[in-house]
């Protein structure tokens, strides 16, 4: 340490202010960026993050991967592995799934209304309690797979 320079002075923060710099420090991302970064194996906390309409073909997902409450509405998710990742709550609403894969993925609660799973979706072993398949196209083995483990098909 250098003599000359004197410490910064640290002050205890009221908890707001502590989490209003935690929240100030989100990552913005173009679309553009967020595929070079996916494309490279995305881990990581991207709780609430909205990936509405990106293109996330092909990339490899594991669980240590957070994707909770996000927004995936409209984004291309073919060919994507979702291994064992949080996306409790999330929003699959006219996203494209083919050959995606949800092995061992949190899918509870999840919105996958109006979607089209036929060519799409291993669920193999993924949590589905509460996941809204209202609406959505699914083989009768998808469907009565979800019905087994909670989720609502109509």
């Amino acid at each position: 340490m250098n003599p000359e320079r004197p410490m910064p002075e640290r002050r205890n923060q009221p908890p707001d202010v502590a989490e209003q710099e935690q929240q100030e420090e989100k990552i913005e991302l173009t679309k553009e960026e967020l595929r070079d970064l996916t494309a490279r194996h995305l881990r990581g906390d991207f709780r609430d993050v909205d990936l509405a309409g990106v293109d996330l073909r092909s990339v490899e997902l594991t669980g240590d991967t957070n994707l909770r409450h996000s927004t995936l509405n409209g984004a291309d998710l073919s060919e994507t592995a979702f291994h064992g990742v949080d996306l409790t709550e999330a929003d699959f609403r006219n996203a494209t799934l083919n050959r995606t894969d949800f092995t061992d993925a949190n899918l509870a609660g999840a919105d996958f209304r109006n979607v089209d799973l036929r060519t799409a979706t291993n669920l193999h072993s993924a949590r589905l309690a509460s996941t809204d398949f209202t609406g959505a196209t699914m083989t009768d083995e998808q469907r009565a797979y979800a019905k087994e483990r909670g989720a609502i098909v109509d």
